[in-house]
């Protein structure tokens, strides 16, 4: 009985790759960039992307509630401020959705230089 699984991917290469040596990302893996393999691999990149951001949304929001909501001001975007859970999403999210609308247009602009990648058409055979 052959069995297919659907993949999906978070891609966690932040920082300067001091200890790697060189951009992680561009690193090549049987002739091809480790980022472009990562994203054939998950064959849904958009979807992908969405989901790490809105985790990554919730685990700000949380940190900022039960961490720092403490420090929250009392006026945010010129808004009175009565409730950490409202000052976190409304801070976190501010920046969080900007960095996840910059990624998307990224991956509309390879969508068709890497296409094929994207697609995961250079695995079928």
């Amino acid at each position: 009985m052959q069995m297919h699984a659907s993949t999906g991917c978070v891609l966690m290469a932040s920082g300067l790759s001091t200890r790697f040596g060189s951009n992680k990302l561009l690193a090549q893996f049987d002739g091809q960039p480790l980022l472009c393999r990562a994203f054939a691999a998950a064959k849904k990149p958009v979807l992908g992307t969405v989901i790490g951001a809105l985790g990554a949304l919730l685990s700000f929001v949380l940190s900022g509630v039960f961490v720092w909501g403490e420090y929250m001001p009392e006026t945010f975007f010129g808004m009175t401020m009565t409730s950490p859970w409202i000052y976190s999403a409304l801070y976190n999210g501010s920046f969080l959705l900007l960095s996840l609308a910059m990624v998307l247009v990224v991956i509309a602009i390879l969508q068709k230089p890497l296409g094929k990648y994207l697609r995961g058409d250079d695995l079928k055979k």
